[in-house]
């Protein structure tokens, strides 16, 4: 059997089209890794603000505790 007997399923054609295919491909994945990469640094950020804002809460709650307390304990203390 001699090598250049052999025909190409492909056509140059396409080679051409599937590489077109593989650049589109690579392009749509570099674009979405940049996404991700954007709503991963958002998401820690957003946990950050979160955090302090559970933060203040906890302070305010701690303070309106105190004061719907106090004048109880000073009723009582009297």
């Amino acid at each position: 059997m001699n090598v250049k007997d052999f025909q190409s399923t492909y056509t140059m054609r396409d080679m051409v089209k599937m590489f077109e295919r593989v650049d589109e491909l690579t392009r749509e994945k570099n674009a979405l890794a940049k996404e991700l990469e954007t709503k991963d640094a958002e998401l820690v950020e957003t946990k950050a603000e979160n955090a302090a804002l559970t933060a203040q809460l906890d302070e305010l709650q701690a303070d309106l505790a105190r004061q719907m307390t106090a004048p109880h304990i000073l009723r009582r203390l009297s």
